[in-house]
């Protein structure tokens, strides 16, 4: 290969100047350019996969080729344009994984690394700690696990990364981790796909920890699967998503557990809820009853599991199973605690956001900043907008839940310029007492048990 003289008239380049220069760089082997490229490569910590026997044609194994660029380099490039099988591939602290495009390349695909079932694709090494490792313009597809933190990571980022079909999570992270930062990044799970997660925080320990701390996650995607963000762990705080992007997930799109200072700026969900099929109606049953009539029985079934608005003890809402079924009327698995008249029965166990404090072992503390949720789309619905039994406190500041409620223990949301409707999570307090003939009182007292604020026992 040798690069063209300049031609006056065709280019704005002087021959006179530029074409002894070229004639001068065609002499030179193309073989001892790529040879000193490579040395120079080689001094400042960069190692290319391809130079260590990778062919990436997408059923080659180049795990080994993976292993020992790794070994030798800090900065490891992936070209783009091709398809590497990699399979648990171990990457210790101070590494950087890159995509690249090289400029005689005419493809514009990314680098893609394709998984194996049964197997994660990259993970840190178990029982130290990792630092700084970072992942650049690169498709992780397939495996049991895109990338694993079996111990403590600190110090990770993702930027333009994509990792799609993990048949578990495309992110799991056991142990601690602290001050990770991805930033736009997409999650895929298995389209349909029934318990695959986005991003799994378990709650096994490393050394007595297992928490997760001062992390950013900002422009963000998920879809698909039981879960987008599924962070459990025993405790977690000075976390933020910023336009995080939840969709087409079964049973919810962000689930934090024990988790306090969590901020969420901008979020949007759609679709979630989708894969039951959910059905919303109305029903009325009497206290101390399993007899509910609802509107239309349609899409209801024998053995569901089902939300009465307001029946539950004090007037929280009912959970309980559909035992049978005689035309509009349902035989539930309990009682009523409370008589209600056509309020909402749903089969929708989805949510948007789960935010509890794991049985009262924690604390869930959680503010959201602006934010578009709680959609109920014709072939999909959530439950709740915001599912927050359990949780110490919610602050919402210009938030915009759509159609479906929000769902939290009475006086733990503080709220400014909020579009939603609230249900209460806890049974509210009892008011005793004498209202005479106080009827601004007895207004008062009625419109805030309406609200599920109070339940009236005056007199």
């Amino acid at each position: 290969m040798s690069i063209p003289l300049a031609v006056d008239g065709e280019t704005d380049l002087d021959s006179n100047f530029f074409n002894p220069i070229i004639q001068a760089i065609n002499t030179v082997p193309l073989t001892n350019i790529e040879t000193a490229l490579a040395q120079s490569n080689a001094r400042v910590g960069v190692a290319n996969v391809l130079d260590y026997g990778a062919v990436g044609d997408g059923s080659t194994d180049d795990s080994q080729a993976f292993v020992d660029a790794i070994a030798d380099g800090y900065e490891i490039q992936i070209p783009a344009g091709k398809r590497y099988k990699v399979v648990d591939v171990e990457i210790p602290s101070h590494r950087a994984l890159r995509g690249v495009k090289r400029g005689y390349e005419s493809t514009s695909q990314g680098a893609i690394i394709q998984g194996v079932s049964g197997h994660s694709v990259f993970t840190f090494p178990s029982g130290v700690t990792t630092r700084g490792v970072s992942f650049d313009d690169l498709t992780i597809s397939g495996g049991d696990k895109g990338i694993v933190s079996p111990s403590w990571s600190y110090g990770i980022s993702m930027r333009r990364v994509t990792l799609t079909n993990q048949q578990y999570a495309g992110i799991y992270c056991d142990g601690a981790i602290e001050r990770w930062s991805l930033d736009f990044v997409a999650i895929e799970a298995l389209p349909g796909h029934t318990t695959s997660k986005g991003f799994q925080l378990s709650d096994t320990t490393y050394s007595g920890e297992n928490y997760i701390d001062k992390c950013t996650f900002k422009d963000v995607r998920t879809s698909e699967g039981s879960h987008g963000w599924y962070i459990m762990g025993a405790r977690g705080n000075s976390n933020t998503w910023i336009n995080p992007v939840l969709n087409n997930h079964r049973v919810a799109g962000m689930h934090l557990r024990r988790k306090e200072a969590t901020v969420i700026i901008n979020p949007n969900t759609e679709s979630n809820g989708g894969f039951v099929n959910p059905k919303f109606t109305t029903g009325s049953i009497t206290t101390g009853t399993n007899s509910l009539v609802v509107a239309s029985a349609t899409g209801f079934s024998q053995g569901q599991t089902i939300t009465v608005q307001g029946a539950g003890a004090g007037g929280i809402d009912l959970v309980t199973t559909i035992s049978s079924i005689a035309g509009t009327t349902f035989t539930l698995a309990d009682n009523a605690s409370t008589s209600v008249t056509s309020k909402e029965v749903t089969n929708s166990t989805a949510d948007d956001f789960v935010f509890d404090n794991g049985g009262g072992t924690g604390l869930s503390h959680t503010m959201m900043i602006g934010g578009f949720f709680g959609d109920r789309l014709s072939q999909s619905g959530v439950r709740y907008a915001i599912n927050g039994n359990g949780m110490n406190s919610l602050i919402l500041i210009g938030s915009h839940a759509r159609h479906a409620p929000i769902y939290t223990p009475v006086n733990k949301a503080t709220t400014f310029g909020v579009r939603a409707t609230f249900r209460p999570a806890d049974t509210p307090p009892v008011v005793t007492g004498s209202r005479g003939s106080n009827a601004a009182l007895a207004s008062l007292l009625t419109a805030l048990a309406a609200e599920g604020l109070i339940q009236d026992g005056t007199s």
